[in-house]
């Protein structure tokens, strides 16, 4: 197995992680990443990836539906899916993000479904020579993701 130097291997525990929580299992996260399956479960258990994947937030468009859904059901005479309480709830924590922090929030969504299309398409591929293609097509487009997202947030630190 290939030696990383300390960033290389801190990127890939932490894109690790980030494919755990959204549901990928440990075959697939190493085929992605070129580790091994043993590796990733090291690091799953170094660093908890269960307890993110459990804590993982709900997103922006997530949070958006499940209001408008249970809008749309009191507006029809159903119990809604969500308690009054809940979506108080749900509304505050948006008004609370800055109108910065909601773009930057919606940027980084749009950015994780692009990279989801990739990963769901990599499920649906059988052959090896069809998945590896996807993967180095994945990892291309995420170099520039992440650049984009580092120079975003940098202008807004800066700004």
């Amino acid at each position: 197995m290939a030696q990383f130097s300390k960033a290389e291997r801190e990127n890939k525990i932490s894109y690790a992680k980030k494919l755990y929580v959204k549901g990928f299992d440990y075959h697939t996260i190493a085929d992605m990443l070129g580790v091994s399956e043993a590796t990733v479960s090291k690091w799953s258990q170094e660093r908890d990836f269960e307890t993110a994947r459990r804590a993982s937030l709900i997103s922006l468009g997530e949070i958006r539906n499940a209001i408008l859904n249970t809008y749309d059901q009191m507006q029809r005479g159903e119990k809604p899916t969500f308690s009054p309480d809940q979506i108080v709830k749900l509304t505050s924590s948006l008004e609370k993000l800055s109108p910065v922090n909601k773009s930057l929030a919606w940027v980084a969504e749009g950015f994780d479904q692009l990279a989801d299309s990739f990963l769901a398409e990599v499920q649906r591929t059988k052959s090896e020579k069809g998945k590896q293609r996807i993967f180095e097509e994945l990892k291309s487009v995420r170099r520039h993701m992440d650049r984009v997202m580092d120079k975003i947030n940098k202008e807004v630190l800066d700004g």
